[in-house]
Formats: C-alpha cells, sequence, structure tokens
C-alpha cells in the first residue's frame, strides 16, 4: 500500500473551518461537522 504526505495548507484549513460553521450554525447538524471533522483527522 502507497502512503501518502498530505499537506494542510492554511486555505484547507480555513476552508474546513468554514464548512463545519455552516454544518453547525446554518444546518445546526453537529453530528455532520463531527463527522467532517473525524474524517479530516484520520487524513
Amino acid at each position: 500500500m502507497k502512503k501518502w504526505d498530505v499537506i494542510a495548507t492554511n486555505d484547507v484549513q480555513q476552508d474546513l473551518d468554514n464548512f463545519v460553521y455552516y454544518l453547525l450554525v446554518e444546518k445546526l447538524n453537529e453530528q455532520a461537522a463531527k463527522a467532517v471533522l473525524d474524517d479530516y483527522d484520520d487524513v
């Protein structure tokens, strides 16, 4: 299995923050926000 090095730039981090904010505040979906953050942590 090939291993990949993933580098999260500041732009990616800001996009993630904005998306999680959208899920929490606009959609009121804490479960989805948590799932996105959990998946991000797995990368």
